[in-house]
């Protein structure tokens, strides 16, 4: 599944690449482009990511669950942000 992440207040919204940007946060992150672009089978959270893409359409993610569900994919490890 290809996702977009996006900086937002109090951490990391994720969505897929494909759809538009949810209601729910599409004023806070208008039309800007996303900070990361991935594909989910290449993090360690792949499961809980899809899972909640398929029930929820979009993840929020504090730091600490990001650190988590995107252990060891390089873009997050040495991401500028």
């Amino acid at each position: 599944m290809r996702l977009n992440l996006y900086r937002v207040d109090g951490g990391y919204f994720v969505c897929p690449a494909d759809a538009p940007v949810p209601a729910s946060h599409a004023s806070e992150i208008g039309e800007r482009e996303p900070d990361m672009r991935f594909l989910s089978r290449d993090t360690a959270g792949r499961k809980f990511i899809e899972d909640h893409m398929r029930m929820n359409g979009a993840v929020l993610m504090d730091q600490r669950v990001a650190d988590i569900m995107l252990a060891g994919y390089s873009a997050w490890t040495y991401r500028s942000f």
